[in-house]
């Protein structure tokens, strides 16, 4: 009976733990990042599902410029897998903001993003781009921030097959959650709206996010439909920072 109970448990947690291959990620959406012209921002994260690394600077008390640089773990920590080479996604992005009253920031993200998507299969490798838009509004306080956010993407495909043989290919559609010999013939778009909290002092805070994706058009693909990203954000405004220095030298 014991025996069996083991197993029973041992069968759950595994398939409570084992991926599939999924062509879509709903990423972590950039807010609040900026507050005046000569903001640095970075966010370092620290969720265990995915490594995001993002950098931008405002040019003027408007505008500003990031980069955000996302790899997906897909493999559990207990697999076998000796090697694996991890999802990526590389997005870039033109934020137009402004700061209303003391403490309110309404933004846009003007956004391109490119990435590879299933870079362990012996069959293919799926090239994904992405162009959108991402109105926000987002409340920032010494100790506290709040911001929603909706991201509207325009996502496509590119196929790169490595091995189309027969026996790949039954091998392939049997143990994968997708037809992906859908991928690639139609643009798909998705809403992915957002919530946003932050804790911390000044401009260092710990953020808090959940994001979903909903398809908005047919998507025949396997997606993650909602993620949730935890991650250090960092401002340092560069002439605040030089005029410090001044003082000591």
């Amino acid at each position: 009976m014991k025996t069996r109970l083991t197993i029973i448990i041992g069968t759950i947690i595994g398939l409570l733990q084992s991926c599939g291959t999924y062509y879509y990620y709903p990423t972590k959406q950039n807010v609040l990042n900026f507050k005046e012209k000569g903001d640095i921002n970075t966010s370092i994260n620290i969720s265990e599902a995915s490594a995001i690394n993002s950098i931008g600077y405002a040019f003027t008390n408007n505008i500003a410029f990031i980069s955000t640089y996302t790899v997906f773990d897909r493999y559990n920590k207990a697999s076998s897998m000796k090697f694996k080479i991890d999802d990526y996604v590389f997005d870039n992005e033109i934020i137009l903001f402004k700061k209303i009253g003391m403490n309110i920031y309404p933004a846009i993200n003007f956004g391109y993003g490119f990435g590879e998507i299933d870079r362990n299969s012996d069959i293919l490798r799926a090239s994904i781009q992405r162009q959108f838009i991402q109105p926000s509004i987002g409340y920032s306080w010494k100790y506290f921030e709040i911001a929603i956010s909706t991201r509207i993407s325009r996502v496509n495909h590119f196929i790169n097959y490595r091995d189309i043989s027969q026996h790949n290919y039954i091998y392939y559609s049997n143990h994968n959650n997708a037809p992906w010999e859908n991928l690639g013939k139609e643009i798909e778009y998705f809403l992915e709206p957002s919530f946003t909290i932050g804790l911390g002092y000044k401009n260092t805070k710990l953020q808090f996010q959940y994001a979903s994706a909903k398809p908005i058009t047919n998507v025949d693909y396997s997606y993650i439909d909602n993620s949730i990203t935890i991650y250090l954000n960092i401002i340092l405004n560069r002439y605040r920072f030089i005029n410090k220095l001044k003082r000591y030298f």
